[in-house]
């Protein structure tokens, strides 16, 4: 751009656009605009243009006309390629041609967007998005990166931002990969290029129909890496261990529902990522090598005990047994590289492995509805990489006095109930002996550095809050504790220095709040029906955001002009007893 226009400094008046599918052109760019796709009813009109030459489709091409729009999601490239395509033929032939795109893509469509694959300059990168392509769309991207890190030997953080800056990939909000569905289907046409015929002679296989001949024939070969199967909702599940046996490279494999019969010897034994929901299996094989895996995902398993000697894994960073409704207790487990261990909805845990303690690298335990739960090791206290646990819907003294030795969890939840059952909260009694052991003091190291808590939903009632001085929690930020059951916030909120969040949505007795911290940014009262008044601190932050939506009964809210210099939020409904001059100020 600057050979053929110069320097920027020398046009200051003129306005340049741009338009590229690599975002990374535009680092010294003004201003950025990510174009979106066409919605329904623009894509209609769009492939109208080129199909009928009008913005309508014809009477009996409606139909026809709106799975065309469907195939292409939003893309003009697709929808002006393809009703060129089809302008003029009759109806057999649309539907010939419409039957045909569901199993083979347009070759032109397919050149042109095959342009920004070939572009990618790394190898590593091409077969990143081969990957993403055939198995991991709608997986989290943190997810991903585990596997791929052991399946390619080095971070692929760079990778990703490399493929959506092409626009080959999209993380939303939640931290999702998306990829388009014409983008996923040049991905898979590549690799189908590698033997049209033969899939067996593919390095990527996720076809239902090509895996399950190739397993059932025992077709497989050194070429394959990566392999994924479905058969939970199939009669026929079961398949030889044999079927892998000239699979000596496969790394990737998920055979969710499958039963495997046979020595699990035969399995790669290189394999990086293994994903097996619904795992038939009490206990794993000891001859099942998994010395390089590096993400063992058996949601939904019928395992008791993963296995029944110790274990020492030197790459495995995520291990989730999540909703495994058997298991008793976690493995005996040495790895120096767990990252999170995820047991959410194991309804008969009971034990947590001593073993744990060796997992040095553990950031995150999520235990959510493991109610059976009556401990953690205390050695999880000296494990100075922990910092997450989410620990809903455990309610007994002495699991609460175990978590109060784990002195480095930055993010705490225990809410009473958890979103298993989140439409039957659990509700314990007022007087239950349990909330002496969640008496919040100074001494106690956990609450010193928390950084964020959830007592959603715990059942604190106002006697409850008056065991828990909440002024010891000096490094918290966000709390949250909605849906309790206490008619004043407990003592100590107002001076934590740190708080910049605080939650209480639908505590119906809560009748006011006289006391915030200075540095609170948002507030959140909705649907607290008793809610009378709030008094804002005298010296509130500059940027303070006040949600209290759904408080009937509100009728002041004390403090407001000393925001009168400030940027500020308020969001509330009108239906409350706040006076009409009060609410004229507050929109002035």
């Amino acid at each position: 751009m600057v050979e053929i226009v110069g320097n920027r400094s020398d046009f200051v008046e003129i306005r340049v656009i741009i338009t590229t599918t690599d975002e990374s052109l535009l680092l010294e760019a003004d201003q950025r605009y990510q174009v979106q796709e066409l919605n329904r009813g623009d894509s209609l009109q769009l492939f109208c243009r080129h199909a009928f030459r009008d913005t309508k489709p014809a009477k009996d091409y409606v139909e026809l006309s709106n799975d065309v729009v469907e195939y292409c999601g939003g893309l003009p490239l697709a929808l002006k390629v393809l009703g060129s395509c089809l302008y003029g033929k009759n109806q057999a032939r649309w539907e010939s041609v419409i039957d045909r795109l569901r199993k083979f893509p347009n070759s032109e469509i397919q050149k042109k967007l095959r342009i920004s694959f070939d572009t990618l300059d790394e190898s590593t990168l091409k077969n990143t998005f081969l990957d993403i392509a055939c198995f991991f769309i709608g997986r989290k991207k943190e997810y991903v990166a585990k596997v791929l890190e052991g399946r390619y030997g080095y971070n692929p953080e760079d990778d990703f931002g490399t493929l959506i800056e092409r626009s080959l990939i999209k993380v939303d909000d939640s931290g999702t990969i998306d990829m388009h569905d014409l983008l996923r289907g040049m991905g898979r046409e590549i690799v189908k290029e590698e033997s049209p015929e033969n899939p067996a002679q593919r390095s990527r296989i996720w076809s239902q129909e090509d895996a399950w001949i190739v397993l059932k024939m025992q077709m497989g070969t050194e070429v394959v890496k990566g392999l994924t199967l479905d058969v939970r909702r199939s009669e026929d599940k079961s398949l030889s261990t044999g079927s892998f046996t000239k699979m000596k490279n496969l790394k990737l494999l998920q055979i969710d529902g499958a039963e495997l019969t046979g020595s699990f010897e035969r399995l790669s034994k290189v394999l990086t990522w293994i994903c097996w929901l619904e795992c038939p299996l009490e206990f794993l094989p000891s001859d099942f090598s998994l010395d390089y895996v590096v993400v063992i995902d058996m949601q939904y398993s019928n395992i008791r005990e993963l296995w029944k000697k110790k274990k020492m894994f030197n790459n495995l960073k995520i291990l989730d047994l999540s909703y495994s409704k058997n298991l008793v207790k976690t493995p005996n487990l040495y790895s120096s590289s767990l990252e999170k261990l995820l047991l959410e909805g194991c309804s008969s845990l009971v034990e947590v492995h001593q073993s744990i303690g060796h997992s040095k690298s553990l950031v995150c335990l999520n235990i959510w509805g493991c109610s059976q739960l009556k401990e953690l090791p205390e050695c999880m206290g000296d494990i100075e990489s922990f910092t997450e646990l989410l620990a809903d819907g455990i309610n007994n003294e002495q699991f609460l006095s175990s978590v109060g030795h784990l002195k480095c969890v930055r993010k705490l939840s225990l809410r009473g109930h958890w979103k298993g059952d989140w439409n039957l909260p659990y509700r314990p009694s007022p007087n239950s002996s349990w909330i002496s052991a969640f008496r919040i003091t100074p001494t106690s190291i956990i609450w010193r550095v928390l950084g964020k808590l959830k007592l959603d939903g715990y059942g604190l009632s106002e006697r409850a809050t008056n065991c828990v001085d909440f002024g010891g929690l000096s490094a918290l930020e966000e709390l949250d504790l909605s849906r309790n059951e206490f008619f004043s916030l407990p003592s100590g909120i107002g001076i934590l220095s740190k708080l910049r969040l605080l939650t209480v949505q639908e505590c119906g007795n809560l009748v006011s709040i006289p006391e915030l911290p200075s540095n609170l940014e948002n507030l959140d009262t909705f649907g607290c029906k008793s809610m009378q008044w709030v008094r804002l601190p005298i010296q509130a932050k500059k940027y303070l955001s006040l949600f209290l939506i759904g408080c009937p009964d509100l009728m002041e809210i004390e403090g407001m002009e000393g925001l009168s210099n400030h940027g500020w939020f308020i969001s509330y409904i009108t239906k409350n007893k706040l006076s009409n001059n009060y609410k004229k100020s507050l929109a002035e």
